[in-house]
């Protein structure tokens, strides 16, 4: 898993409702739209923007049955998302990672801000350098 992957699967996971929800389809192993909706206290609307956040990041897929929309866990993404978060706990990267890192163009640079990047100033907003 590339840490784009990861990331995205981890952005998905960090909200609640999404979490719950991702737990409410794999405990049924397949789960309608309909079916969810009436499980949260949610608008549909809402409820289908949490579902797309989940599919995605590949944690759900969805398949349509006439009108009905059928979603079930992704397990083999959500088992690669897990393997990959002990390497992440030691100080590691996910593999495939590409990540090139200049002296004095990271987050601890004076400013914090990478460079060529944009940096807010004091009281103004943002300023290009």
């Amino acid at each position: 898993m590339d840490t784009e992957q990861f990331v995205k699967i981890a952005k998905a996971l960090s909200e609640e409702t999404r979490l719950a929800m991702l737990r409410a389809i794999a405990s049924a192993e397949e789960l309608t739209c309909s079916c969810l909706c009436e499980r949260f206290p949610l608008s549909q609307p809402t409820i289908s923007h949490h579902l797309k956040i989940l599919q995605s990041a590949g944690l759900i897929t969805v398949e349509k049955q006439g009108l009905f929309h059928r979603l079930r866990v992704n397990e083999g993404a959500l088992k690669g998302f897990s393997l990959e978060v002990p390497g992440v706990m030691r100080g590691g990267r996910a593999r495939g990672a590409k990540v090139a890192i200049s002296a004095g163009a990271g987050p601890s640079s004076p400013g914090g801000a990478k460079a060529g990047g944009t940096r807010k100033a004091p009281g103004r907003g943002i300023k290009k350098r």
